[in-house]
Formats: C-alpha cells, structure tokens, sequence
C-alpha cells in the first residue's frame, strides 16, 4: 500500500481542522436553536399567567389587575385599541426597539405646572382616577402618575419630588437610579420622536396597535444601550373565552447565553487550529523520517530514470512490478547516419547531436511523454505509463510534429553555419505492452518490450520507402481527438507481425 505523502497528510490536517470548525458552529446554531426554543416555552406560559391574571371581561378592570399577582417579569401589555396596559421590565431593556411610538392622550400643558387629576377610560380599560406631573427635557418629556388605587399620601409632592430628580435631558432621565424613586411610581421617558426610552409601572399611554401587530410575526434580537442582547417575543394575550385582545411582548436577557455559546465556539474553532498545527508537526516529522529514503531511490534511479517515472516511484512502488498497460511508442531515426559518422570529427558529431537530441526531447516532454532510452542515433520514446494517459495518442502525434517542427528550424540554422543537415523519420503505434523495471540483477530499467514496441519500430523504417517523415497505425489514428490531416498508405505486413497493419503519413505543414 503506498505511503501517504506530505501533501495528502496536510490534506488531512485540514479536513480535520474543517471539520471541528463546522461541528462546532453547526453545534452552536443547534444549542442556540435549542436554547431559544426553551426560552420561548418559558414566555408562553409566562403569557399565559398574564392572561389568567388580566381575566379581560370585554374591559378589564384596573382594580382586579393592579391586586393580580403576576408569576411573570420583563413584560409589556398592549391591548387590541393600543392602550398600554402596564409595563414591567428590569432596569436599561430596550424599549425604543420594542414598541412603535407612543403618546400619553391626557397629557395638557396643565400637567407640566403641577400635579393633574384625570379620569382615564378606553374601550378596553374601565375608569381609573390618576394623580399625574410632567417634566420638559430638552429632549424629550418625563411623565410620572400615582393610580387613586395605589393610595399614596401628599401624592402631589411626591410626583414633584420624583422629577425634580431626573434631570434635564431624556438621557439623565432614564438613568435615574429607581431606588431613589418613591415606591408605586409609575414613570415614562418619551423622546421628541416618539419614542419610549424608559418607563415601569402602568400610565395612560397609548401605541399604534397596528404596527404591534406587525411585529409580532416573530421574535427578535435586540441590543440595549449598554449592549445587552435581549430576545423580544410578542405572544398574544386572551380574554376569558381564549380569544386575542392584544399583545404581550416578553424580553429575556440572552447576552451570557450568546457569550457562553460564542466561547464554545471560539474553543472549538482554537482546538481545530492546534489539531491542524498537530497534524502539520507530524507529517512534518514523517517527510523528515522519510526524506532520507526518497532520496536514496533518487539518487538510484536518477540517472536512467526520467524524472516523471522517479516521482511516479515514490507515489506508488508497486508500478516498477511489470503490468500490461496500453500505450502508444514512438521511434524516430536519423536517415544516412552511418555516412554521416564517417564525414565528421567526432567533436563536431557530438555536439550536433546533442543540440538535436535536446531539441526533440524537449518536444517529448512538453506533451508529458517519457523518453525511454537513446539507441545510438534513435529516440524511443511512450505514453499511457506510468500514468494512464486517456488522450496518450494526442499527445504522441503532436510532439512528432513539433519534432518536424522544430527540426526544420534547426535545419536553416545549420545550414546558415556549413554545419551537415540532419533528418529523421517518426513512426507511432499504438498497442498492449508489458511495462516494468526490466533487467538484470545489477542493472535494470523501467522500459517496455512487445510486439507493439517491434510495430513502432519496423513502421519508422518505412518512413525511408515512402519519403515521409511521421508514419502512424491504424490504431493511433483510431484513438486520435485532434484534427490531423493524414495520407492513406495501405495495409502493410512488418517484420515480426502476424496481420497486415493499415498506416498513415501525417501530414506537417
């Protein structure tokens, strides 16, 4: 079984990473999910003990309200009209994105001079005698009121003596400390928008009972001043006979919640990056373990192995075991040769051969072929091993006529230098060969031998007979996907095969 490399451990590690990163924020969108979901059946029962305590009646009665106990906290109660029934929240929630506006109907310029008695009845709330005082801000306006059912001795002055501590703008108002506010003060803060910046306790306010409804469609999170995270769900408050007549908005307090689950998050997300750190460590450890060893297969197989098939190695060891592969070989020659060795020094020989050699290697490489071996003057070259190549035939063609090509470039350069011309001819074929790390003990080579390496070989010798330069099978043309513009040579029979063989000349313009 091949070893994993480098590359695939750090794969890997990154999976893994990945994967403790996604568990853990899909864990914190389901706890959240989950934790909502709680938060909600708690609200709902807490609704419905409003619902209980109300016991609206057509009307409900202040009196039977204000003496109801109450098992819930940090509620408003709009009814079907839009009168604010009472409101009961902790301290700094955040109204302004609760409700729409609001107004106090009652509220005359009467009421800012000094203590104001009025008698307030909607559709929806039976008569209540209230005792109230406003206070100017620069911004905004503070209302607070004594119920006559409160029963609050000298109410007047004490409504006095509460706003003179709230100081003068909406701000100061609304972080006035209610301890040093008289117990039974109902109180309300409204901005010059509209807006109720702060209020506890029950007053004659009134909201538009449209837009409550509207954003009752759900719940929402909401963030206070001091930035808080409140999750606000509007449930609908029921009269006697189960039916709705208006609305209960109910605010938790989920700020730690979302801190607790964004740290559960963060901790995940840190013990991904440490797993991540932890696997590179180790396929670090194991390339440094292993380097040493892929180094000596290098340095052994370098100098008759091409580097494609050294690499192809170390990937996988088992391919230098001989498997039956199909690939398409090529065989190129340089005609008159023999003549050629005996007109020039041997200096001047070699040096054109090499600059030749490395010409037409090139273009073999270029199309990702392997350069077997150089027999004397010929290159054979292959491809489809080791890597299976689907498109083998292509790439064949194509680096023989870049040969062509490139040869004819070289051929004006020698012949603009008095240097002998060279020639060659190509033959390409296609067929089953038997693939391997072939030969002795001492001395071997990943080569491939078979009839079809014979059949490539016997069709560049043709090329001489029929004064072309690239001969191709019948079976290469028949795997080619690229337009090649070929001449039909007819059946032949070479040396060492058993049916005649249908060849083409490739035509290179």
């Amino acid at each position: 079984m091949p070893r994993p490399s480098i590359a695939q451990l750090k794969w890997f590690a990154l999976f893994f990473g990945a994967f403790f990163v996604v568990s853990s924020t899909l864990q914190y969108f389901f706890v959240s999910y989950e934790s909502r979901q709680t938060t909600r059946a708690e609200l709902v029962r807490d609704a419905a003990s409003i619902s209980r305590s109300a016991e609206y009646k057509g009307s409900i009665d202040p009196k039977h309200y204000f003496k109801a106990f109450l098992d819930a906290e940090d509620y408003i109660v709009v009814l079907s009209d839009g009168s604010i029934l009472d409101i009961d929240l902790g301290l700094r929630r955040p109204l302004r994105s609760v409700l729409p506006t609001v107004r106090c109907p009652l509220l005359t310029e009467a009421a800012y001079s000094g203590p104001i008695t009025i008698d307030y009845k909607t559709d929806t709330i039976r008569r209540e005698t209230w005792l109230i005082k406003a206070k100017k801000l620069a911004d905004g306006t503070a209302i607070a009121g004594f119920s006559a059912l409160d029963e609050i001795a000298s109410a007047g002055d004490k409504l006095t003596a509460n706003l003179d501590l709230v100081g003068n703008t909406v701000d100061e108002a609304a972080r006035v400390n209610p301890s040093k506010l008289d117990n039974g003060l109902n109180f309300a803060v409204i901005n010059n928008a509209g807006e109720l910046v702060d209020a506890f306790g029950r007053l004659p306010l009134k909201t538009d009972a449209l837009l409550v409804g509207q954003m009752s469609s759900g719940e929402h999170e909401i963030k206070s001043d001091d930035g808080k995270t409140f999750l606000a769900v509007y449930l609908p408050l029921h009269d006697a006979d189960a039916r709705p007549v208006g609305t209960i908005i109910q605010l938790r307090d989920i700020t730690l919640q979302n801190l607790a689950l964004r740290q559960e998050v963060i901790f995940n997300s840190a013990v991904a990056a440490v797993s991540f750190v932890a696997f590179l460590l180790l396929a670090a450890f194991y390339s440094a373990r292993n380097e040493g060893e892929k180094r000596r297969i290098r340095q052994a197989f370098q100098s008759y192995f091409s580097p494609q098939i050294v690499e192809a190695i170390l990937r996988e060891p088992d391919q230098l075991k001989g498997q039956r592969r199909e690939v398409t070989i090529l065989f190129s020659d340089i005609r008159s040769f023999t003549t050629l060795t005996a007109s020039l020094p041997p200096q001047k020989l070699t040096r054109l051969l090499q600059e030749y050699f490395d010409a037409m290697t090139d273009e073999v490489i270029a199309e990702d072929g392997i350069v077997d071996k150089y027999i004397g003057d010929a290159i054979m070259a292959f491809w489809g091993a080791p890597i299976e190549q689907h498109d083998q035939a292509d790439r064949a063609v194509r680096a023989a006529t870049n040969m062509i090509k490139r040869l004819k470039q070289l051929q004006q350069k020698w012949e603009a230098e008095g240097e002998p011309v060279l020639d060659i001819g190509i033959g390409i074929n296609l067929g089953i060969a038997t693939v391997g790390n072939l030969g002795a003990t001492s001395r071997y080579d990943y080569t491939l031998v078979g009839d079809a390496v014979n059949v490539a070989s016997r069709m560049e010798q043709l090329n001489k007979e029929h004064q072309s330069h690239i001969i191709i099978s019948d079976s290469t043309k028949a795997q080619l996907t690229i337009p090649v513009q070929t001449k039909d040579l007819g059946n032949v029979v070479v040396r060492g095969a058993l049916v005649p063989i249908r060849i083409y000349e490739v035509e290179v313009n």
